[in-house]
């Protein structure tokens, strides 16, 4: 190797303090909002009874539950006691009406604490779906006529 050319002493300066000032100065810090929706699940398959959609009960009223799902971008994902909530109910309503034994309810539950997009496989045979609509309007939006097959849908769905 040669020597081709000499950096002169204030441009070496320059970029001298210009590292310093780069390598000292606090990072900038994006911030991100998650979006929290109140909303209602759903499972929305033809096995279910009449092919309507069964909804989430609520532990202490046996009603339709309302929980909180946040949404980052286009992925949406749930608190850790509601997606454990969500996978055991799953399991068991597909144990009840689709005979499935070998639900995988630990990857079910991962997959709700860590985020879904629309239409995502959750795990065989239940897609994840997001919707936004008024809860008056439920039996017009998801009818049995239109009820997956062989597929099951995990709707969930927030008003606008």
């Amino acid at each position: 190797m040669n020597v081709v050319a000499r950096l002169r002493h204030d441009i070496a300066n320059q970029f001298l303090v210009a590292t310093a000032n780069f390598m000292t100065r606090f990072a900038s810090l994006r911030t991100t909002r998650v979006e929290v929706l109140k909303a209602r699940v759903f499972l929305y398959g033809k096995q279910l009874p009449g092919g309507a959609p069964l909804a989430l009960p609520d532990p202490n009223t046996g009603q339709t539950a309302e929980i909180l799902v946040s949404r980052h971008g286009k992925l949406h994902y749930f608190r850790d006691d509601t997606s454990l909530r969500i996978a055991l109910w799953i399991t068991r309503t597909l144990g009840t009406h689709y005979g499935a034994t070998d639900f995988d309810t630990e990857r079910t539950w991962n997959s709700l604490s860590c985020g879904l997009n629309n239409n995502d496989l959750i795990n065989r045979p239940v897609h994840f779906a997001a919707k936004v609509f008024p809860f008056a309007d439920l039996a017009a939006q998801l009818t049995s006529a239109s009820a997956p097959d062989p597929k099951v849908h995990l709707v969930v769905v927030s008003e606008p």
